[in-house]
Parts: structure tokens; sequence; C-alpha cells
């Protein structure tokens, strides 16, 4: 038995994967765990990765090696995805994370992190290809076009659940014009970038806080499982319904909906309106939502390389 541990650094939250690879080769996800930090807060206006957010995401980070030193996995990997890409001061920030946390962050290009999310998503599934999957983030919106594992062709959107909400929302709840202009906006832009890939695709997958959280919604939970959601299918009318659910609501009332996780209850309609612009621009009827995304992918990637052999928690205490 290996272990590896995989960190997440996105634009609104930050998310730990340990995983395990048995004597047969076969993966699992044994243990996870989600925080909210936004290290992006703001980012689409400012361009930077400003001080208050980097303090919450160093907090979460050094909770996190906390817990990978317990756990003794074979390998710590941290990855960074679009903020990263596009912050003006993201060596400085990278820098900082280092030696406050000790923990190294590796940026993915946009084709790194879609092929790793595909990867993720489509492991151990039978589908019916060619398979889009579909990762909607804090700052952008990834799409990935596959057939039998194996990657085709990606696109990405730098628009995502965090970026759209600031672009657009101003009241709680969302004034009918506002609902208007996030779903417009969602569409135009989804329609733009992203269509002629998606509408190659048979089945489509999907991942991230977002469509985990509509998948959570429906199955009335109150306590987040991954393994319950992982697997579950929506359909076009069930992403429609809490489009204008999750509008309507106030921003308590949508923290009483998430109580599984109230972090996200000022970005959840902006992410669904994404989402719903996706399933539309690529007329599908169905989604068949994945838990396992990019820690997934990152951690077989890990099992399945020497390129990163050596553990950073191991390099930290020589």
């Amino acid at each position: 038995m290996r272990r590896a541990a995989v960190v997440d650094i996105g634009t609104n939250s930050v998310l730990y994967l340990l995983a395990e690879q048995a004597a047969d080769g076969r993966v699992v996800g044994c243990w996870q765990k989600a925080e909210s930090p936004r290290l992006g807060e703001n980012l689409d206006v400012t361009g930077r990765i400003a001080e208050k957010p980097l303090e919450r995401t160093i907090a979460v980070l050094k909770q996190f090696r906390g817990m990978a030193e317990s756990h003794r996995p074979d390998r710590l990997v941290a990855v960074g995805t679009h903020l990263f890409r596009k912050a003006d001061n993201r060596k400085e920030v990278i820098r900082r994370l280092m030696q406050e946390t000790g923990i190294a962050v590796e940026v993915l290009t946009e084709r790194e992190e879609a092929q790793q999310s595909y990867r993720g998503a489509v492991y151990g599934r039978i589908l019916d290809e060619p398979v889009v999957v579909v990762d909607i983030g804090g700052g952008s919106t990834e799409a990935a076009l596959g057939v039998n594992g194996r990657l085709q062709e990606a696109e990405s959107l730098p628009l995502g659940a965090v970026s759209l909400t600031e672009r657009t929302i101003r009241h709680d709840p969302l004034s009918p014009e506002e609902t208007t202009r996030i779903d417009a906006s969602a569409d135009a832009a989804v329609t733009e970038r992203l269509a002629p890939l998606l509408r190659r695709g048979k089945q489509l997958v999907a991942v991230g806080g977002t469509v985990t959280t509509l998948a959570a919604l429906n199955l009335g939970m109150t306590r987040y499982d991954p393994a319950v959601v992982d697997g579950t299918v929506l359909g076009e009318e069930d992403v429609l319904h809490y489009f204008h659910v999750l509008t309507a609501a106030s921003m308590n009332e949508r923290k009483a909906m998430l109580v599984f996780d109230p972090d996200r209850a000022d970005i959840i309609a902006a992410g669904t309106a994404l989402f719903k612009a996706v399933m539309r621009a690529g007329s599908f009827r169905r989604v068949l939502v994945s838990d396992r995304g990019l820690r997934f992918g990152i951690a077989l990637r890990e099992f399945q390389t020497e390129k990163n052999s050596e553990n950073l928690l191991e390099r930290e205490s020589s």
C-alpha cells in the first residue's frame, strides 16, 4: 500500500485528499477535507492576491500540513490553478507559502489542469464516449474532451463562480435584473468559448464545488458525504430548478440550504448559472457528478511517475 497526499489550491477553496494505491494498482481516496479561504478574493479586479486571503490560506495549509504528517504519505504534492496563472504577484505568494508552511506549489497550465481533472473524473467508470468533463472553479471553468481515458482537447474559460459573482451581484437577494444579467453573462461566455468542444461530447461528467453542492442539495444532505455524491446523476430540470431557487433566496436562506457548506452560499448562484449554461450549450439533458476531480487526477499521476518521488515532508525534516 502506498499513500499520496494532494492539496489543490484554487480561487475559492483549498482541498486535501489522501489517496492510497493497493498492491493490485487500484487507487482509492481514503480521506478528504475542504476549506474556503478564498485566496482569489477580488483578484478579478486587482490582478493580485491580497494579504488577508493569503493569511487565511496559510492557516489552512498549516492545518493540512499537520494532517498530512499524521497520515504519513509517501508524497505530499500541492498544485495551484487559475489564480496562480493570473495573479501578478504569484511568485511572491508561492515563495511566502513555502516559507510559512513548507509546502511547495506546482502551478498547472490550463491543459495540465484539464488533463488531470479529466483523468480523475473518468477513473474506474464505464462511460459513453466521447466524454466531456467540466470543472467550474472559482476563477475559471475548464472543459476537457476525451475518449477511452485519453484527453483529446481542452479549453479554459477565465470565468468561474467567484469572478462571475464579483462582476454581477450586488444585492441580497439578487434583484430580477441581476438574475437576468448573471444568466446572460454565463450563457454568452460559455457559448463563445466552450460550446464547440461541449457539442462534441456524448456524455457530460462534472466535478468541482458547484456541481457537487447541487448534487448534495438534490440528495437532501445535511452533512456532505463524497461517497454518496460521487456517481449521482442530475437532470437538466434539476439544475434549472436550483438556479431559480438559489437566485430567489437571500444569503441566509442559501446558507440554511447549504448547511454542509455555508461558505459557498454567496457564489453558488453564479456557479449554477455557469453550469446551466454548460448543459444548454452542449445540449446535455443529464450530468454524471464526480467527486473525483483534479486532486484525484494528481494522485493518479503521482502513483505512476517518479518525477516527484522526493517526499517534501522528508525534505524539510532533513
